[in-house]
């Protein structure tokens, strides 16, 4: 069974309007430089970590672990 135009465009902009429902909740950064810049949408509750408290209890540490979640994997959305 194919899709036609009209299924495959009503399918589109129904990605679309979600999409743009979800971004307009995210504060957008820029991050990198020159041709390497690109946009990162950050949630309203996001907090971004001390650097100056952390790095010398870090530096001190004998061994590490540093855990990073990305889009749910070790805990889940909030909003599901």
């Amino acid at each position: 069974m194919a899709h036609t135009l009209e299924e495959w465009a009503k399918g589109f902009l129904k990605d679309l309007r979600r999409a743009s429902k979800y971004n307009s909740n995210l504060k957008f950064v820029q991050v990198g430089f020159s041709s390497d810049v690109r946009l990162v949408g950050l949630r309203s509750d996001f907090s971004p970590v001390d650097l100056e408290s952390i790095t010398p209890v870090f530096r001190k540490s004998k061994s590490r672990l540093i855990l990073l979640d990305y889009d749910g994997t070790l805990i889940g959305d909030s909003k599901t």
